[in-house]
């Protein structure tokens, strides 16, 4: 495989992963403040150990879904620019 190749689909992956920070950072203030706003609604029976450890498990969750997405979306960028010679600025 060709290095060129390689270093384009960890930038993809390394692109994946960080809007999944930033999506996850908007999803957990939005949670956190349905959940200081009224607990016993939006924390589902759970306390906060348990919602403490299911922050975690998404979050591992999100990371990864993030990265494969990211690397799916450098595969087809991949074909597009390089392997059918697609450009945005080249009309056909």
């Amino acid at each position: 495989m060709q290095i060129k190749r390689i270093v384009y689909l960890l930038a993809a992956a390394m692109l994946g992963f960080l809007l999944q920070l930033i999506a996850h950072a908007l999803i957990e203030m939005w949670y956190i403040n349905l959940l200081l706003g009224d607990f016993d609604r939006w924390s589902f029976g759970f306390s906060w150990g348990h919602l403490w450890q299911i922050h975690h498990a998404l979050s591992l969750i999100l990371a990864i879904v993030g990265i494969a997405g990211g690397y799916i979306l450098g595969i087809t960028w991949w074909r597009i620019i390089y392997i059918e010679n697609r450009r945005w600025w080249r009309k056909r």
